[in-house]
């Protein structure tokens, strides 16, 4: 397995997992004064802070955790917010169609640009998609690009010349840690 033979990329990773739920965890709890849902929204923002670090030192994504990580997202969506942790069926409209829509516009992204931009994106990006919900999802995303496209600008300014490939998962990964800090508790 892969995954788990590149020791130094897991370390950096677990390691950024961990600053995330820590940071999520906390933040979320001082919002909202809820132990459950501060520990769903820091379980989410570690595989995403796992995710957007190992895209960062290898340049893809794993399926373990992208994919792996979906059932368990859209069980503890439910529970990211402070409410009575009565969990009916219209709780799952909103990650449901935000990952759809995350997925539809990345997989558009995809087809158009000949295979510009690579599969883990897309898994990553329906994945925040399940995490952040419906409108949230346009905010976590947006955000996240515009963090991209800032840094590709900020690099052909030192370096001189522009980055034709790079990988988008931190950008997309910051993002959303931010949204999950600071926005969902208070949506």
């Amino acid at each position: 397995m892969l995954f788990l033979q590149r020791k130094g990329v897991a370390s950096v990773s677990f390691a950024v997992a961990l600053a995330a739920f820590f940071l999520t965890t906390g933040l979320t709890y001082l919002a909202l004064q809820s132990p459950v849902a501060s520990l769903a929204s820091g379980l989410c923002a570690a595989a995403i802070g796992f995710a957007g670090a190992w895209d960062w030192r290898t340049r893809r994504i794993p399926n373990l955790v992208s994919l792996g990580f979906i059932p368990f997202a859209l069980v503890l969506h439910p529970l990211m917010n402070k409410s009575d942790y009565q969990v009916t069926p219209g709780e799952y409209l909103s990650p449901v169609a935000g990952g759809l829509l995350a997925f539809g516009i990345f997989f558009s992204v995809y087809l158009l640009t000949r295979k510009k931009l690579g599969g883990g994106d897309i898994k990553m990006a329906t994945l925040i998609g399940i995490i952040s919900g419906f409108p949230g999802i346009l905010i976590a995303l947006g955000t996240g690009l515009v963090l991209a496209v800032v840094s590709v600008v900020i690099f052909q300014k030192v370096r001189g010349y522009a980055l034709t490939e790079f990988p988008l998962g931190p950008y997309l990964a910051l993002a959303t840690v931010a949204y999950l800090c600071f926005i969902s508790p208070r949506f």
